[in-house]
């Protein structure tokens, strides 16, 4: 009785494996494309720190001159758009011991076909009076 009985499992488990392996390969590549999402979104973050950071810097440099608003944040944009980025905002803060560039840009980084994401980051740059 017991060689039939093996096989009868042994035909109820044939393909198991083969749902086994299905199920697993699903999952590492759901697993994948989670992983490549998070470093496209991490990528796009960056790149708008960096050219929100050197966006500030060149509106700092020629805060120095005493140019105005409207002027150094003209050039702060400049620096922001060479750097494919695109200027959300830009504004000076006059404080009693320093005078700062703030400024906000946005990245658009296609995800998929359809969609995209925005990143958006701020950067300040100053003067600290001697």
């Amino acid at each position: 009785m017991r060689p039939g009985r093996d096989s009868e499992q042994a035909a109820r488990e044939r393909g198991s494996a083969t749902v086994l392996a299905v199920g697993t390969v699903g999952a590492l590549a759901a697993l994948f494309l989670a992983a490549a999402l998070l470093a496209a979104a991490t990528v796009a973050r960056n790149h708008a720190q960096t050219a929100a950071d050197l966006g500030a810097v060149a509106g700092a440099q020629v805060l120095v001159g005493g140019w105005s608003e409207p002027r150094v944040c003209a050039r702060a944009a400049r620096f922001v758009t060479n750097n494919h980025a695109r200027m959300h905002r830009c504004y000076l803060v006059d404080e009693a011991s320093a005078s700062t560039v703030s400024v906000v840009v946005e990245v658009r980084r296609p995800v998929l076909t359809s969609t995209s994401w925005v990143a958006r980051a701020r950067g300040r740059a100053g003067l600290v009076p001697r």
